[in-house]
This record gives structure tokens, sequence and C-alpha cells, in this order.
């Protein structure tokens, strides 16, 4: 008979100590406050994505296109010439990749 999944089972499979994730907690607990803080006595009150049609406007796909295009148009203008930085991340993963090539013989 095949066990079933168990949430507490998967608790207690984790690698990291439950104490790691009260210190992670803790560490968001600072940004957290003052997020709350901003959103409570700085932000405006009336929100685009609260009031009536948020719907609507969220599953527009002519702004999911506009919004696309101009992240494209970003990551393509980052850099100067041969310093973009997805030419930075491969040169990172070739030199991790011949690191542990040579650490493993």
């Amino acid at each position: 008979m095949r066990e079933r999944y168990s949430a507490s089972r998967f608790w207690r499979s984790c690698s990291f100590p439950r104490r790691d994730l009260v210190r992670l907690f803790l560490g968001m607990l600072p940004g957290a406050l003052i997020y709350a803080g901003f959103k409570t006595f700085l932000a405006p009150r009336v929100s685009a994505l609260s009031g009536p049609g948020w719907f609507a406007r969220f599953a527009d796909p002519h702004r999911w296109s506009v919004v696309l295009t101009g992240v494209a148009s970003s990551i393509f203008t980052l850099g100067a010439g041969w310093f973009h930085p997805i030419f930075v991340v491969a040169a990172l993963a070739i030199g991790v990749s011949l690191h542990r090539k040579r650490s493993a013989r």
C-alpha cells in the first residue's frame, strides 16, 4: 500500500533547521513594518487595482503586451557593448563549471 502525502511528514523531512525559519521571519519583520507603515500613513487611499473594473484591466492583453515590450526593451538596452549583464552571467556560469570540473579531478 502506498503512503499518503502529509504536510507534517514534509515538514519533518526539511533539510534546514526550523530555527532558521524563525530567523528568516524575524529578519523580514523590519521591512514588513516599514511597508505596512507606508501603506497605512503615506500611500494614497485610492489604488488603481482596488477600484471598479480592476479585473478587466488586469486581463487586458494590450496592457500585458505594453508591459512585456517595455521589459524586453529595458533588458536589451542594459549595459554598454560587451558589458551586458547576460554576458557577465554567462562568464560566471562558465567559470563555475570549469572550477567544478577541475575540483572533481
